[in-house]
C-alpha cells in the first residue's frame, strides 16, 4: 500500500475500497487501504465492506533479505535481517507487549505526557525478560533503524509503522536521540532523520537484538 506515496492514485476513494480483499493459501484476507487510520494492516477477521482489486503475474510474496518469524508463548511476531545479523520485534501496538508507543506530544488539553517517553527508556530492556536470549533487547542505533526502516519499505513487509509510528526513536552511544520517518510520515521522506524533539510530535519505539549468524 505504497501507491499515495509514490503518487499513484489507485482508485481507493470509495467506501467499499478502504479494505480490499487478498487471498493467501485459500484463505480470504483484507488489507486496509490509506484511508484508514492503519494503512497497510492485514485482517483475517472483518465485518466491513471490501472491494475487490484484480491483478495478473506471478505472485509476489518476497521479503528481500528478511524473514519472518515468532517468538515467545503469544507468538509475537519479529524480522530478522539476515543480512545485518538483528532482529526486529514486528508488531506497532504496545497492546502486544511488544513495541511501544511513545506518545512525546502535547495534547488537546496542553499536558506534557512525559511519564510515556520516559518509561520508553527501559522499555526494550525489559523485553529480556519476556523474551530471553543470548543478547540483549536494546534501543536501536540511528544507522541500524534508517537501514530497516529503508529496506523494509522496498520490499513486502509491513512491520507496524502505523500512527503514533509514523516516526520511530534511535539512541546512540553517546546518549543522541533521533527520530527516523516511516512510510506513513507523509511529510517527510522515508528514512529521513531528524533530531527528536520531546514532546513535539508522536513517536515510537522499536526493539532490535543481534543474532547469531
Amino acid at each position: 500500500m505504497q501507491a499515495k506515496q509514490e503518487g499513484i492514485e489507485p482508485g481507493m476513494g470509495k467506501s467499499a475500497c478502504v479494505q480490499t480483499v487478498a487471498i493467501d493459501n485459500n484463505k480470504t484476507k483484507v488489507v486496509w487501504t490509506r484511508i484508514q487510520n492503519q494503512p497497510g494492516f492485514i485482517a483475517e477477521d472483518y465485518d466491513f465492506p471490501a472491494g475487490g482489486r484484480c491483478v495478473r503475474g506471478a505472485v509476489d510474496n518476497s521479503t528481500g533479505e528478511f524473514t519472518l518469524s515468532t517468538i515467545g508463548d503469544n507468538s509475537v511476531g519479529v524480522i530478522v535481517d539476515t543480512t545485518k545479523h538483528l532482529m526486529w520485534i514486528s508488531e506497532h501496538d504496545a497492546s502486544k507487549k511488544a513495541c511501544l508507543a511513545v506518545h512525546a506530544f502535547k495534547d488537546a488539553a496542553k499536558t506534557i505526557l512525559a511519564e510515556d517517553y520516559n518509561k520508553s527508556k527501559g522499555f526494550c530492556s525489559a523485553l529480556n525478560d519476556k523474551f530471553p536470549s543470548d543478547t540483549v533487547w536494546r534501543d536501536p542505533t540511528a544507522a541500524e533503524l534508517e537501514n530497516f526502516v529503508k529496506r523494509t519499505n522496498a520490499v513486502h513487509i509491513l512491520p507496524g509503522y502505523e500512527a503514533p509510528c509514523k516516526a520511530v526513536l534511535a539512541r546512540d552511544a553517546n546518549g543522541s536521540e533521533t527520530a527516523i520517518s516511516t512510510r506513513f510520515d507523509s511529510t517527510k521522506t522515508v528514512g529521513s532523520k531528524r533530531a527528536f524533539e520531546p514532546y513535539k510530535y508522536n513517536i515510537g519505539l522499536r526493539c532490535v537484538r543481534t543474532v547469531t549468524p
